[in-house]
């Protein structure tokens, strides 16, 4: 078997890459201007319900999902690397080692959820509840016609899974859950995040401000980071 491309000296080497630990370290912002360069292959080909986006969910089974990532990696992925590598595809690979950490600590306080894939999986609505899909989308009328069922209750996630991923996805995935097991947290405990540049714009969304002023009543203390810019705020316990 061809070796994968993050297994490649050469192109880590060029990508200023730094190992620290036996863990690589992915430089963001880097990451992000190669990213068409180095991402690799798809690692999956989910299938949207009734083959329409607008119903806002993967049909395919998140297990079997994984199972198709570990015969196109050639190594067993299990489903919650595999699950984090779609939210990092879908919320923002060139941050997506942050937004990795975020979500494992937002795990630890989330009641309705025991693993990775619940936790990115669950839906508002229970008809749409532990799929992948977007992050929002409204209720869809029942098709009698075609005999597709409708879904009345709007599906609100906490984090898109709307994006199959890549195979530098995948790696950044496995990176963030090898560093958690270390004790490693990027985001000194932060369990939520903002894409300013994206509220008001990404379907479903409100203004930041909005947002920023209820998380802010919910005890919540906003912060930036260091080397990820201020467009992506983070929010943990004060």
């Amino acid at each position: 078997m061809p070796k994968q491309w993050y297994n490649n000296p050469w192109i880590w080497a060029g990508l200023g890459v730094v190992v620290v630990g036996g863990f690589v370290l992915l430089p963001d912002a880097r990451f992000a201007v190669s990213d068409i360069i180095v991402r690799g292959n798809k690692v999956t080909d989910a299938t949207w319900f009734n083959d329409d986006e607008a119903y806002g969910f993967i049909i395919d089974e998140p297990e079997a999902l994984a199972a198709q990532a570990s015969f196109s990696l050639g190594v067993t992925i299990d489903v919650d690397t595999y699950s984090l590598a779609r939210m990092i595809r879908s919320e923002g690979a060139r941050q997506g080692l942050v937004r990795a950490h975020v979500a494992m600590n937002d795990l630890k306080t989330f009641a309705y959820a025991s693993s990775l894939t619940g936790l990115l999986t669950y839906s508002t609505d229970p008809d749409r509840k532990g799929y992948y899909g977007k992050q929002y989308s409204g209720p869809m009328a029942a098709d009698t016609v075609n005999s597709i069922q409708g879904f009345p209750n709007a599906n609100k996630r906490r984090y898109s899974t709307a994006a199959d991923p890549y195979d530098s996805d995948v790696q950044t995935a496995q990176i963030a859950i090898a560093e958690r097991a270390t004790g490693v947290d990027r985001v000194d405990g932060a369990t939520k995040f903002i894409d300013k540049s994206s509220m008001g714009v990404q379907v479903g969304s409100k203004s930041f401000d909005a947002i920023d002023a209820q998380w802010q009543a919910d005890g919540l203390v906003p912060f930036t980071l260091a080397g990820v810019g201020t467009d992506l705020v983070f929010y943990k316990k004060g």
